[in-house]
């Protein structure tokens, strides 16, 4: 039985089951009722928060199981391959750029590994990290407390320029390049379209510098 074949701006390659019906249908079903993942976890370099890996395996593995979907992830040369995989044999497959060679050090590689991982396990599920309203709450405290003593209040802060759809979009687009010069006309496309990203504190930022320095051809 022959494979379902996409084509992609950077290769064709089998990315499904010939059948999907049974697998496409769980993981519907997986979709309604999954929760999202908490961002428990602190980013000091942009100082916002996160969903670790761990995270977000704890939170989506018991409704994987539910319904008889499960997640493996693993390097095949410099891709990391993603499976969605379902009991009747079906499954749904995504790849991500991954340059092994270019980490020397172990500890670098594996925290390169779990960044790389959290990115596609999310893509593929669907998943992405619950709004951080930490700062609207401490704002409001202090504008409050502020009131009662009879001093100025401090300005709420402003929200971000871009919608959390818009940075979704951003990072799905620069994550699925495979060479250097689509990451380049990504990054333009993506600027032109939200400017707003243009800034470094972004998680759009914070990605960008970690596709760049994967994908750059090294210097000769």
């Amino acid at each position: 039985m022959s494979e379902t074949t996409i084509t992609t701006a950077s290769c064709a390659a089998p990315f499904m089951s010939a059948e999907t019906d049974k697998l496409f249908a769980a993981f519907a079903a997986f979709q309604a009722e999954v929760e999202q993942p908490k961002r428990k976890s602190n980013n000091p370099y942009f100082r916002s928060k996160y969903a670790d890996l761990t995270e977000c395996v704890t939170t989506a593995q018991p409704f994987l199981a539910k319904h008889g979907l499960s997640v493996t992830q693993l390097c095949a040369g410099d891709r990391l391959l993603t499976l969605l995989l379902h009991t009747s044999g079906q499954w749904l497959k995504s790849e991500m750029p991954f340059p092994v060679d270019r980490y020397t050090d172990p500890q670098k590689l594996g925290s390169a590994m779990t960044y790389f991982r959290r990115y596609a396990y999310c893509a593929l599920l669907g998943l992405s990290a619950e709004p951080d309203d930490d700062a609207n709450s401490i704002s409001e405290n202090a504008q409050q407390a502020a009131a009662r003593q009879g001093l100025k209040q401090p300005p709420k802060p402003k929200a971000p320029a871009y919608t959390p759809e818009q940075l979704d979009w951003a990072m799905n687009e620069v994550q699925k390049c495979a060479t250097y010069d689509e990451y380049k006309a990504a990054t333009r496309r993506v600027l032109e379209k939200v400017p707003a990203l243009n800034c470094k504190d972004t998680p759009f930022f914070d990605l960008c510098c970690m596709i760049n320095q994967n994908l750059k051809p090294a210097q000769s």
